[in-house]
């Protein structure tokens, strides 16, 4: 690996090489030395999207959100056929960054495209994000998309999720029955 990195090293011709290491470094969740080669990848050849769409995944991976989000709204703007994947992305960096309702948006066309349990249960927790003290819709909302999650496959954070969304909305006997059930999913919730 060292005779390959420094051959390659600085030089324009191999973007591809950076880009393609990037992304090994990226599926080995070695993000910074994948942030580093697709960065570099994209300094030469801005015009790639899955250049963008890589570097989207290493910041997610490195927690650096608001980078993650100017990414994957680069894929979604220059590839015709944005994936469940790419709004899955922004979603996942909006949540994180407590762009609730953005990353309601963003969930909602990746579930669109491809539902998943995943892309429910963070749905539903975006609709409680963005529920604040008041908004009872959102709530309803959120467990609307937790009971899909659940159906796609029940897991304790689903439950524990519902539990809390029961909780916030004043229905402590569902809310005590899904605490229990994550206890029994998941013993670390207890």
């Amino acid at each position: 690996m060292i005779e390959f990195t420094a051959a390659i090293a600085g030089k324009r011709e191999y973007i591809e090489a950076h880009a393609w290491r990037g992304r090994s470094n990226l599926e080995l969740a070695n993000f910074q030395e994948a942030l580093s080669d697709l960065t570099q990848a994209l300094i030469w050849n801005p015009t790639v999207v899955d250049y963008y769409r890589w570097r989207g995944e290493a910041y997610n991976g490195l927690r650096i959100y608001t980078q993650a989000i100017f990414d994957f709204d680069q894929v979604i703007t220059r590839d015709p056929i944005p994936t469940a994947a790419d709004y899955h992305g922004l979603g996942f960096a909006r949540f994180k960054n407590e762009d609730y309702f953005l990353a309601i948006d963003d969930f909602t066309k990746a579930i669109v495209l491809e539902p998943t349990r995943d892309r429910f249960e963070l749905r539903g927790a975006s609709y409680f994000g963005s529920a604040g003290d008041i908004l009872t819709d959102q709530l309803l909302s959120a467990i609307s998309d937790f009971d899909q999650a659940i159906r796609l496959g029940p897991t304790g954070s689903i439950y524990q999720q519902r539990g809390d969304t029961y909780a916030k909305l004043g229905l402590n006997s569902l809310a005590e029955k899904d605490w229990a059930q994550a206890c029994v999913l998941d013993l670390a919730r207890c």
